[in-house]
């Protein structure tokens, strides 16, 4: 049977769709703009109405978060038993960093990101390039976890600080069983939680290269250190620790 006549309802009708998409896309947009019109966007942390090119925080707000700027005062400060190098973070994970962070990972406040990697990219990197660094690797989540949240966060940030500062992100770790929440744990608990926890893949990458992991928060750092056990296990030389922010 010939079937060239379908061709051109086929045709149609990816056009239909298209359009109707485009179409669907513009209208919220449009739905958008028209609720901020009526309700303005408020900053996530003194619920003022924000004015143009302010995304989620109002620039007062940001200018007074909890920096840590010198970062270099953070090298060796952690526990001695840790095996990677040093550690830096950009802020102290104070209330409105604790509010951030949060919005961030359980709010779906993606566009957080760019902003608050580049005050990293910038805390961090006249250190990492002293320290020689090749590459940095996001702290992995459980698949399950992945697919709840939606996206890794470490990730995103790795890709921007990556762009910043010139290095590569290599895909080098994985989360091999699911672990409880590390908040409201003790120390010990923390330590135990994310022993084994964490396998390489993509091992022969590793060999010889300083590598820098890349996390939200660093409290006890128990899960930066198990992380940075098994890169150094399979064959990395050096590795250090870059989170947005450190509790103190």
């Amino acid at each position: 049977m010939n079937r060239s006549w379908c061709l051109p309802i086929v045709s149609d009708l990816a056009w239909h769709r298209m359009v109707s998409r485009r179409a669907g896309q513009n209208a919220r947009l449009w739905l958008s703009a028209l609720v901020d019109f009526i309700y303005p966007p408020l900053c996530l942390l003194c619920d003022e109405a924000l004015v143009a090119g302010e995304q989620s925080v109002c620039r007062k707000c940001w200018t007074v978060l909890p920096s840590l700027y010198p970062a270099e005062q953070q090298a060796g400060e952690l526990n001695p038993e840790f095996c990677f190098d040093f550690s830096i973070a950009a802020f102290d994970y104070q209330d409105s960093m604790q509010t951030l962070i949060h919005a961030v990972k359980y709010r779906g406040y993606r566009r957080l990101i760019p902003p608050l990697a580049d005050e990293l990219a910038q805390a961090a990197g006249d250190a990492l390039r002293l320290w020689k660094a090749n590459a940095l690797v996001a702290v992995p989540l459980h698949p399950a976890r992945r697919r709840e949240r939606g996206y890794n966060q470490a990730e995103l940030l790795a890709e921007r600080i990556g762009v910043r500062l010139s290095l590569p992100v290599y895909s080098l770790l994985r989360r091999t069983r699911y672990t409880a929440p590390q908040a409201q744990r003790s120390r010990l608990e923390r330590r135990e939680n994310v022993a084994g926890a964490f396998s390489t893949k993509r091992a022969a990458v590793l060999a010889g290269k300083r590598l820098v992991l890349i996390d939200d928060v660093l409290t006890t750092g128990n899960t930066v250190d198990a992380c940075a056990r098994v890169l150094l296990e399979s064959g990395a030389s050096a590795v250090a620790v870059l989170t947005l922010a450190r509790a103190r």
